[in-house]
């Protein structure tokens, strides 16, 4: 069976907000959303669905029938290098990472596990050839300056996955 992915736009109290989903059908795509707010203890004003997976720029396909094909169904994020990525089950969050490598530099990225965490690391900082690399995985938010944090927790809501970059 073939999924389908669809624009989620909810509204609520606090504005708008936008997310994907796969799913059989448009009716269980409303249900997952309806049960995502529930489970997040939200309430909403509106919900409006739309297919999008036929009508997406050809740019924003890398990864998207390997997704529909094979796909569990739930909240979906587009990242440029590694395509779409299906969030293991509807109700996991995204998580935020801080990444390390031996030069001690720090990526900050938004996934939803550290696997992928590490796929999106090294496609973004690829290895030469025969080269190794060590990484280490830690939790973005240790050490994190407050300042720093205040967007990052609504990223985390729906995404993007991607990684997290702090303009000085």
């Amino acid at each position: 069976m073939r999924f389908k992915l669809y624009e989620v736009e909810i509204e609520r109290v606090s504005g708008w907000s936008q997310y994907h989903i796969v799913a059989e059908s448009e009716e269980r795509a409303a249900d997952l959303a309806i049960d995502y707010e529930i489970v997040l203890k939200r309430e909403h004003i509106q919900l409006a669905l739309k297919r999008v997976d036929e009508t997406l720029p050809h740019e924003r396909c890398k990864g998207l029938d390997d997704m529909l094909e094979g796909g569990p169904v739930g909240l979906a994020s587009y990242h440029h290098t590694i395509g779409w990525v299906v969030h293991a089950g509807y109700m996991q969050q995204l998580r935020f990472f801080r990444i390390v490598d031996l030069e001690e530099s720090k990526t900050f990225v938004i996934v939803p596990n550290p696997d992928i965490a590490s796929a999106l690391y090294f496609s973004s900082n690829p290895l030469a050839k025969g080269e190794r690399r060590v990484l280490r995985i830690f939790d973005g938010f240790a050490d994190l300056l407050q300042e720093r944090i205040a967007n990052v927790r609504a990223l985390l809501e729906f995404g993007p996955v991607g990684i997290v970059t702090y303009h000085e």
